[in-house]
């Protein structure tokens, strides 16, 4: 039976074929909890009407939930409700499936489940041992994988980020103001504002790593994502406005806060590597839509071996959903063997 694998986040929606079909579509989940049903609808139609369904999640998180377990419940019962003629698992942070059944009575074992997912996909697909670095729109995961095996005793993201597993950091949504504290240019050095004044989303589109989206409000004050609004946003974290002046003074801030993200995911990475100092990594495989950051930060903590990117092995748009294909690849394999 054909798969479709569906990664549920409070973001964004991504789903994916065993086959490797991919569709991707922005849901804020904090605001609409509640079109959550019909948002599943959208992202499945033009995959095969007949597939299971094989689920992870982490918009759980999203905080118009009062708890986790609360959130689970709720993505539990608008995947049922989406697809009520259809094979439904949900894969746990333990790396074991739950029926539809058991999802909503054991909520916490499907919290936070992603990125195990696509850790035991990449597990299956290694020689040795082998950090798996993705970095999506919010934040950076760094597992390390052996042969047929995910190294780690994390289940929760507190687990995770106590051990460094998780680094609250990304190419869209992370907070220039929760990276920077001041910019120099010019011979100055600028203050930056504590304000949520503008992203990385804006940063990485000034100097092209994203592209411009006219289409994309999701920014902070909800004006389209342009090159000429992300410089806007930028420049409000020092507290002036876009002129012929300030114009290189907004592509300073946004370096700025690349070398301090590198720098962020270049220690996290150095620190998992300590941790396992008695065993030799043999590859770093890349995933997410991150490839460039991490790319950048490898090189900045002179980790000098074997990279694998998952966007060279696949299209960009599967790379960008690779826990939802990781998922479906899964499912394929688990219960076709059962």
């Amino acid at each position: 039976m054909p798969t479709v694998g569906l990664d549920i986040g409070g973001a964004n929606i991504k789903a994916a074929s065993h086959c490797g079909k991919a569709k991707t579509i922005p849901f804020a989940m904090w605001k609409h909890p509640h079109r959550l049903s019909e948002q599943l609808v959208k992202i499945s139609s033009g995959f095969n009407p007949q597939a299971r369904i094989a689920v992870t999640m982490t918009g759980e998180m999203a905080d118009c939930f009062a708890s986790r377990t609360v959130g689970v419940r709720h993505i539990v019962a608008c995947v049922l409700e989406a697809f009520p003629d259809k094979e439904v698992s949900f894969f746990g942070s333990d790396g074991t499936w739950l029926s539809s059944n058991d999802a909503a009575s054991q909520p916490l074992r499907l919290a936070a489940s992603n990125w195990r997912a696509l850790a035991q996909w990449v597990a299956n697909r290694v020689d040795g041992l082998t950090l798996l670095c993705d970095i999506g729109s919010t934040t950076t995961d760094l597992i390390m994988v052996k042969p047929n095996c995910v190294e780690t005793n994390s289940i929760s993201d507190l687990d995770r980020l106590l051990s460094g597993e998780l680094v609250y950091t990304g190419i869209e949504r992370s907070s220039v103001n929760g990276l920077l504290q001041f910019v120099d240019a010019n011979g100055q050095r600028y203050p930056i504002v504590n304000e949520y004044f503008a992203s990385t989303a804006d940063v990485y589109t000034v100097l092209g790593s994203l592209p411009a989206n006219e289409n994309c409000l999701e920014t902070c004050d909800g004006r389209p994502r342009t090159i000429l609004n992300c410089k806007i946003r930028l420049l409000r974290c020092i507290g002036t406005d876009l002129d012929h002046d300030t114009n290189a003074l907004a592509v300073a801030i946004a370096e700025s806060t690349f070398k301090a993200q590198c720098r962020l995911v270049a220690d996290a990475i150095a620190k998992r590597v300590r941790f396992f100092d008695d065993q030799s990594l043999t590859s770093v495989v890349l995933s997410g839509h991150g490839d460039f950051l991490c790319q950048s930060a490898l090189q900045l903590a002179g980790l000098d071996v074997p990279l694998v990117s998952l966007i060279d092995q696949m299209t960009p748009e599967l790379s960008r959903v690779a826990p939802a294909y990781a998922v479906a690849n899964l499912a394929e394999y688990y219960f076709e063997a059962s």
